[in-house]
């Protein structure tokens, strides 16, 4: 049985505007969302995985606001309320 860690990942805020998607490498098998809220202001995700994955996968998760289209290929995974209004988190699969 493999140990599971607890990872953050934060949507920044760069010239008052949030980024709108992050890419990173985690474990290929074990990648769970547990939570999506703000921490710090900023819409963030936590999830878990493997410390030190020997078999990596890349993760996209899309950030969008209401009225705008959900990502194709995609899953939500959690919304949360920041100063820029109400986001919305997708995994992505496939296309980035």
């Amino acid at each position: 049985m493999f140990h599971r860690v607890i990872h953050r990942r934060q949507f920044e805020e760069k010239q008052f505007q949030l980024q709108n998607k992050l890419h990173f490498d985690t474990a290929l098998d074990v990648f769970n969302v547990i939570k999506v809220d703000t921490y710090k202001g900023l819409p963030t995700v936590w999830y878990e995985t493997l410390p030190n994955p020997v078999k990596r996968s890349n993760v996209t998760l899309k950030l969008v606001f209401d009225d705008e289209c959900v990502p194709h290929s995609s899953t939500h995974v959690g919304s949360t309320m920041c100063s820029h209004g109400m986001v919305h988190i997708y995994q992505v699969f496939g296309r980035k």
